[in-house]
């Protein structure tokens, strides 16, 4: 995946883990504001280096309404590339 075509949540593909950067420029906002919002959701971030990453396991559990977009959108996906 390459990260700079991601533009929105209809661009994010279905994975176990996302860089923190990645899922907020796919939300729409910055890093600082949608950790924020993990954090205040409960949200387990790791750090390795100089990123951080979220485990789509979290996103599940504690942001239903963003799981369930991106789920959203890899079903429309599917659907486009079977017609």
């Amino acid at each position: 995946m390459k990260s700079r075509h991601i533009r929105s949540l209809q661009d994010l593909p279905v994975q176990a883990l996302y860089p923190l950067a990645l899922l907020a420029r796919a939300v729409g906002t910055d890093r600082r504001t949608l950790k924020g919002v993990f954090d205040r959701a409960g949200v387990l971030c790791f750090q390795t280096g100089g990123s951080a990453w979220v485990p789509l396991s979290e996103i599940e559990l504690k942001v239903p309404p963003l799981w369930e977009s991106i789920r959203a959108a890899q079903m429309l996906r599917h659907l486009m590339d079977d017609e």
